[in-house]
């Protein structure tokens, strides 16, 4: 025992002497952190006086808090830190608010004898007729089987962690139904003729294991929900297409195709779903033939803005919370998908090769402030890429956007980009080699890399 604490403490004084001197050593180098500009157009005055910083660490406990302020009289602030425990990450990634999508079982109770509706009937009926070692199959019709698709509601904001099953502590059975059931016959959404499936069931050799499994044949329907939300409130919207396109049947919802609400609360108990299913309505109502693809709350919360396809354009509308009526519509020519950005008192759209700017200063006179091809963007990785990890600032005039840039491994690097767009179009662009990207490693964990999502900001300081 007394060699066992002697090797232990041993073990603790040479890790605390090896991290000491890997911080020493890296920390004797942290003034020669430097950024090297490689301007490839423009006019850096376009920039002149913003500031761009990022947090980059090095297997998850040292940390790199870098400031950099660009235009003709660059300044760099690099500050070094260690942390014994691991660093958390930033994060400003976008969650859902709801889902809606098609509640099918796959498979059945076998050890009950009492009937069973849907497509259980079918996976029982089949595991009645299999022997050990068997395995069957069939090719169904969902509309023998059910006269409206059968719809699961999941609920993701603030306090609400609601996905339409019972939770871990759960206990309000009654509860869950009834929001189940309230929104089912809302939504009452009829199956197509032609929508089909194969269901499966086996039996391994001894009979105590089964396999239950279940494929769509051709067309099939998904709700595709586009959603956000407020602090009370989650709006949402189903999808009017099936998955190659054709219209489905919305004439039967409640309230009509359109942006649907509905209130939400912290629940109070185990039983609480925090959900009030009988405040469902429609607040927006809109034409068949559109679909929402997103939708995001401003940050003032003034306005819901959504994003939907509408026969080969794109149409962006803005619209008041305050009384649910249309602030905008625009629309753009394009095809192929689309993405939005929000920033303080801006909406921006990237659609194919181009780029779109919604001024939101006045949220009761939304204006189209930039529309101009998308130059200085390479792949649709990187348009990917830019939905969730841009930062951008509008200053009612000029675009100013930063990205970390991809080493050749494709994970991003300490350095970044920087552009800015004008109503003329891309007014400057430049590229910032950090030195902490020298020798980089084809081992990840090697590398310095940004501290997650969230880990990089632009702003004009006072």
């Amino acid at each position: 025992m007394k060699k066992h604490l002697i090797f232990l403490s041993l073990l603790l004084i040479f890790t605390v002497a090896v991290s000491s001197l890997a911080v020493f050593s890296l920390d004797s180098k942290k003034e020669a952190v430097t950024i090297t500009e490689q301007k490839f157009k423009g006019d850096k005055s376009l920039v002149d006086g913003l500031t761009v910083t990022s947090a980059i660490t090095l297997d998850d406990h040292l940390l790199w808090e870098i400031d950099y302020t660009l235009g003709n009289d660059p300044r760099l602030n690099a500050d070094f830190g260690f942390s014994l425990s691991e660093l958390e990450y930033y994060n400003n990634h976008r969650q859902i608010s709801a889902s809606v999508d098609l509640n099918i079982p796959a498979g059945c109770n076998t050890t009950t004898n009492e009937p069973q509706k849907g497509l259980a009937a079918v996976y029982r009926s089949l595991y009645d007729s299999l022997s050990n070692g068997g395995e069957a199959s069939k090719r169904v019709k969902l509309s023998d089987y059910y006269e409206y698709y059968p719809l699961a509601f999941e609920f993701h904001m603030p306090g609400i962690q609601w996905q339409g099953r019972r939770a871990q502590g759960y206990t309000g059975e009654d509860s869950y139904a009834d929001v189940q059931d309230t929104l089912s016959e809302y939504f009452k959404i009829p199956v197509m003729g032609s929508t089909t499936l194969t269901v499966s069931v086996s039996r391994n050799s001894s009979g105590s294991s089964l396999g239950f499994g279940m494929s769509y044949d051709g067309d099939m329907y998904s709700a595709n929900t586009a959603s956000a939300h407020t602090a009370s409130t989650c709006y949402f919207t189903v999808s009017p297409f099936t998955t190659s396109g054709k219209s489905v049947d919305l004439s039967q919802i409640r309230g009509g195709y359109g942006i649907y609400a509905i209130d939400y609360s912290t629940p109070t108990s185990n039983a609480d779903t925090g959900i009030d299913a009988d405040s469902i309505r429609n607040v927006f109502a809109l034409d068949p033939k559109t679909q929402v693809t997103e939708m995001m709350v401003t940050k003032d919360s003034s306005s819901l803005v959504a994003l939907a396809k509408e026969e080969g354009s794109l149409a962006l509308y803005v619209i008041r919370l305050d009384n649910m009526s249309l602030a905008e519509k625009f629309t753009f020519e394009n095809q192929s998908g689309a993405y939005l950005y929000q920033g303080d008192g801006f909406i921006m759209l990237y659609f194919g090769n181009n780029l779109a700017l919604v001024d939101m200063r006045d949220p009761k006179n939304p204006t189209l402030a930039i529309n101009t091809p998308l130059e200085h963007l390479d792949t649709m990785y990187d348009l990917y890429h830019t939905r969730d990890l841009t930062q951008a600032v509008f200053d009612g005039e000029t675009l100013v956007m930063c990205d970390f840039l991809k080493d050749r491994y494709g994970y991003d690097r300490a350095s970044f980009y920087v552009a800015a767009y004008t109503a003329y179009g891309l007014g400057f662009y430049a590229k910032y080699e950090c030195s902490l990207d020298l020798n980089r490693s084809s081992a990840q964990s090697s590398n310095p890399s940004p501290l997650g999502e969230g880990a990089l900001k632009i702003e004009r300081r006072q």
